[in-house]
């Protein structure tokens, strides 16, 4: 009887470990995972901030910033214009089609960082000190800007900016790439999260 009571025990306690160490084997990936999740939605949250400065720098320069000193001046010190535009459409006779006369107006300039950048406007954890630092990493974004000819002659302008080092193992060495906004051979600047 008393042996029949210490298998018992050990194989209770055998059980326990069993499902404790199950319990940790499947935990264990699906918290990683939700951390990942969790790191490249901060990423693509200053990506998109970083997005709308390079878009508002080209608006101002004709040009995108090609590193985050660059682009962080622009916010800090710069101004841009606020503009009015007002459309008047002409009507005409039906075989010639309609015209529409554009009016743009000035009204005035305003700092970079107080039209777009202010505390109400950017993502929860993302300050203006922090912004080109990657989320879970101390590294900082890849910048590219640049030029591209077309056909024809056409300089355009491109933009690139890129995650240096992915926390996602399959933008690493897998399928995805890593996180990023425009392209350094097309003009765009959408996200590949998009």
């Amino acid at each position: 009887m008393q042996t029949v009571k210490i298998i018992s025990y050990a194989l209770l306690v055998v059980a326990i470990g069993m499902g404790y160490y199950l319990f940790t084997r499947i935990k264990g990936p699906i918290d990683e995972l939700n951390h990942i999740q969790r790191v490249e939605g901060q990423i693509i949250a200053k990506l998109k901030v970083i997005r709308e400065a390079e878009k508002a720098y080209f608006n101002k320069y004709a040009k995108y910033a090609g590193s985050c000193d660059q682009l962080m001046n622009f916010i800090q010190n710069e101004q841009i214009y606020r503009v009015a535009r007002k459309e008047t459409i002409i009507e005409r006779e039906a075989y010639l089609g309609d015209s529409i006369v554009v009016e743009l107006d000035t009204l005035g300039s305003i700092a970079v960082r107080d039209s777009l950048f202010t505390p109400e406007t950017l993502p929860p954890g993302v300050t203006l000190n922090n912004l080109c630092r990657v989320p879970g990493s101390s590294e900082q974004f890849k910048f590219y800007a640049g030029e591209v000819q077309r056909t024809g002659g056409y300089i355009l302008q491109v933009v690139e900016v890129a995650d240096p080092s992915p926390i996602n193992p399959e933008r690493v060495r897998g399928p995805k790439e890593p996180l990023k906004f425009g392209s350094q051979s097309e003009v765009t600047t959408s996200g590949n999260w998009e």
